[in-house]
């Protein structure tokens, strides 16, 4: 059912695909593998997917559920897992095809029995810990590990690390590490595809995109270390309407604690969009502005769960005008650099009610 709210994330399928097929040319000859795990990145999973299913070749997800519920939206393109499931998840990943990182000799053992009852011969990924100390086998063990998933049935079609200074990068201390460890170990493991690389790392060492790419955020038209990427732009548009006006006068102040008076006479546009669908409480203190009819209009008070205020200038604003939170003018970068985060987290935190619209050419 088609919301009646007047509050839209808009997806540029146009540049979506433009930004894929700029990633895959420097990608290549490696694959490019399209990250979509927290509903990509707040864009939409099912809408990203189907947006890319002949450009990509694979799509990286967080969690079992994520790729299930691709699955049950028709899409027959690899998915890869990019963390190990639980050994309750294991039956389900072989079921659904996916292709799920592993670290444990438990985990390992629970997906080969799941493939022994069905018949089949399970792929799945090589997780090793180069450095980032979050997930995966320690390269010291990985080897062993690789060997025992082959042992019990298993296809090791891959071998996968992460940077953790990717952003800093090939010169990095740390990244030059990983680099020699991962390297060691996929001599040692030898899959058929090793991939290291995510969005920061293609961007800005390409030398090292082995076999297969994970590319999230520059998908969505950012660079991760706000680096000038003319060839991307950003493909997700955050608009609402003004569903009221109210003029006030100079010293009167509006929303929960009355935080800030208006030192002349103002309108006040009240937008139906809060901190439920990811316009953070605090954007009024950090001094987020955004755009209607041309203009950067500040936050007047406090962000409440459902609404957001503006204040704009007397006469500029009619009921039913757009407002821009997120897009050209004001990008998740503004955001991220106001809030103290990164845009990952921007664009990640927009919420499930805010309906994901696919605008723009699909060609």
């Amino acid at each position: 059912m088609r919301s009646l709210r007047p509050t839209r994330a808009l997806i540029d399928v146009g540049r979506l695909r433009r930004n894929a097929a700029v990633l895959g040319a420097r990608a290549a000859p490696a694959a490019l593998s399209a990250v979509v795990k927290a509903d990509a990145y707040g864009h939409g999973a099912t809408l990203v997917a189907r947006a890319l299913s002949d450009l990509v070749d694979a799509f990286c997800v967080a969690t079992v559920d994520e790729g299930l519920a691709l699955r049950s939206a028709g899409i027959r393109q690899r998915i890869m897992v990019l963390a190990e499931p639980s050994v309750e998840a294991a039956e389900a990943c072989v079921a659904s095809e996916l292709e799920p990182f592993v670290e444990t000799a438990t985990f390992v053992d629970a997906i080969a029995k799941a493939a022994a009852e069905r018949g089949v011969r399970a792929p799945v990924h090589l997780d090793v810990d180069t450095g980032m100390h979050r997930t995966g086998v320690p390269d010291s063990a990985a080897a062993s590990l690789a060997t025992r998933a082959r042992q019990v049935g298993l296809d090791v079609v891959g071998v996968a690390s992460h940077l953790a200074c990717a952003d800093g990068g090939p010169r990095h201390p740390t990244t030059q590490e990983q680099l020699t460890r991962f390297a060691r170990v996929a001599a040692d493991v030898a899959a058929p595809e090793r991939h290291l690389l995510a969005s920061a790392g293609l961007l800005l060492m390409p030398e090292a995109r082995f076999e297969r790419v994970r590319v999230g955020l520059a998908l969505y038209g950012y660079h991760p270390a706000r680096r000038d990427e003319p060839e991307l732009a950003p493909v997700l548009r955050l608009v609402s309407r003004v569903v009221r006006l109210e003029p006030l006068s100079a010293g009167q102040a509006v929303s929960y604690g009355h935080r800030r008076r208006f030192e002349e006479p103002t309108d006040v546009a009240t937008v139906p969009i809060g901190y439920a669908d990811g316009v953070p409480r605090n954007a009024f203190e950090a001094g987020l502005r955004f755009v209607a009819r041309g203009q950067a209009l500040p936050i007047a008070g406090t962000v409440t769960m459902d609404h957001t205020m503006l204040a704009a200038p007397r006469g500029l604003l009619e009921v039913g005008d757009e407002v821009e939170l997120l897009g050209d003018a004001v990008d998740a970068w503004e955001w991220a650099t106001r809030l103290g985060t990164i845009p990952y987290e921007v664009l990640a935190r927009i919420g499930p009610r805010v309906p994901r619209e696919a605008v723009g050419v699909a060609g």
